[in-house]
């Protein structure tokens, strides 16, 4: 996925849980990390921005699921 700088990631989750986005670099260090709190069931989005190219990991979880993707910042 190349991107300018913003990058979508959506978790549908079934049940009310704690939701937290982490954005990792290739060498697996921690660049951002979000606590987003207790949500109900749904699809979350959250969008990440970033001044800086490269390739990152992006992950979004709960305490029972988590979706993750590879994105590129041009």
């Amino acid at each position: 996925i190349g991107v300018t700088g913003v990058q979508t990631c959506a978790l549908p989750i079934s049940v009310h849980q704690k939701l937290e986005l982490a954005i990792y670099d290739l060498q697996g260090q921690l660049i951002e990390q979000r606590k987003i709190g207790e949500q109900g069931s749904g699809s979350y989005t959250q969008l990440w921005h970033s001044n800086t190219k490269g390739v990152y990991v992006v992950k979004l979880s709960t305490e029972q699921q988590m979706i993750s993707k590879k994105v590129v910042i041009q």
